[in-house]
């Protein structure tokens, strides 16, 4: 039977995680890692959105939601 030693031999182990300055170090990287994927992530959604706008609409409405999403905009 293998037991599973993930929470023992990871990169932080159990015993290393009860230190306040490792939780907080960890938390800190997780926060920073979450910023850097939202930054990330958000050009590709406003592009994706941006398609289904006209340019009359893409000028005046700075909202990142399309008023419809009509799919020949978008093949246009």
């Amino acid at each position: 039977m293998i037991k599973n030693k993930t929470a023992s031999t990871g990169i932080i182990r159990d015993f290393d995680l009860k230190r306040t300055h490792v939780r907080l170090t960890y938390r800190l990287i997780l926060i920073v890692s979450l910023i850097i994927i939202v930054v990330g992530i958000l050009p590709l959604v406003w592009v994706f959105l941006s398609g289904f706008k006209d340019i009359k609409e893409f000028i005046r409405d700075i909202s990142i939601l399309p008023k419809s999403f009509n799919i020949m905009k978008y093949v246009d």
